[in-house]
């Protein structure tokens, strides 16, 4: 084997410690500690139920119809609850059937419980209205025929 000159000898040593140096300095670290904050905010609204009835034929002077009404979530991601339907605006299709059209009502049943209606399009029953036409004896109530009444829906 060789001998090597000191020069050589300390290259290599130099060499070696300095990559003993460097590998050390890839280990090293500093210790510390820290603060920060964080925050959430819940959404600013609940999100919408929509609701819808009917159609429903068959209404007669003298009858009533139950228009069962659907829940649809319109909420991305949460589940939303209601327990109480209220209807109002109950309109006819006709301007020539007055008699009757003044005298119709329309009355919610609301559901029994609360009603949770999944999100992302979940669809529920939710209670329903009942349309009754009075019987105008006494009058020609062929101006009725055909007729669509319309009511407006809410819950809560």
């Amino acid at each position: 084997m060789r001998n090597l000159s000191k020069k050589s000898k300390a290259i290599i040593a130099g060499a070696a410690i300095a990559g003993l140096a460097s590998a050390g300095g890839a280990y090293a670290y500093w210790t510390t500690t820290g603060t920060g904050s964080g925050s959430a905010t819940t959404a600013g609204t609940a999100g919408t139920l929509s609701l819808a009835g009917g159609p429903v034929t068959g209404l007669v002077p003298g009858g009533s119809v139950v228009v069962p009404i659907t829940a649809t979530n319109n909420a991305p991601t949460t589940s939303l609850q209601a327990s109480t339907l209220t209807v109002s605006n109950l309109t006819s299709s006709s301007t020539t059937c007055n008699a009757l059209t003044s005298q119709a009502s329309a009355s919610p049943t609301s559901p029994a419980s609360p009603v949770t209606v999944a999100p992302a399009g979940g669809t529920a029953a939710f209670g329903s209205v009942t349309v009754s036409l009075p019987n105008a004896s006494g009058e020609n109530q062929d101006a009725c025929q055909g007729v669509t009444y319309s009511f407006t829906v809410a819950a809560s």
